[in-house]
């Protein structure tokens, strides 16, 4: 199940879990999370060991053939998608930033 990391959901996270639900479903060790920074800004992280072997272009292709499925408006929020083997996670510098962002002096 699609998990949010932090904050409160609202109908925008919640179409968005939605998709990824289905995305994990259909890849079984698949594990979706997300968030909201800011009013207007979503982030997505799915790690999975299907990824593996897999270039970054093939893995956005796939992903977004689930995310087709939401509003235009919902899509425009979507900042980061950081889409991650087990093994690269800790590697990842965008992964720590999405475990443990960054303040934002604004």
């Amino acid at each position: 199940m699609a998990k949010l990391v932090r904050g409160r959901w609202d109908a925008d996270l919640k179409a968005i879990r939605t998709v990824l639900e289905s995305y994990e479903a259909d890849h079984p060790g698949a594990r979706a999370e997300l968030y909201r920074r800011g009013n207007t800004l979503i982030r997505i992280r799915i790690v999975s060991p299907h990824f593996r072997g897999m270039s970054l272009t093939a893995r956005d292709n796939e992903l977004w053939t689930y995310l087709e499925r939401l509003d235009e408006e919902v899509l425009q929020q979507v900042t980061i998608l950081l889409l991650l083997t087990p093994q690269e996670q800790a590697a990842s510098l965008m992964n720590l930033e999405f475990d443990a962002p960054v303040r934002s002096i604004a």
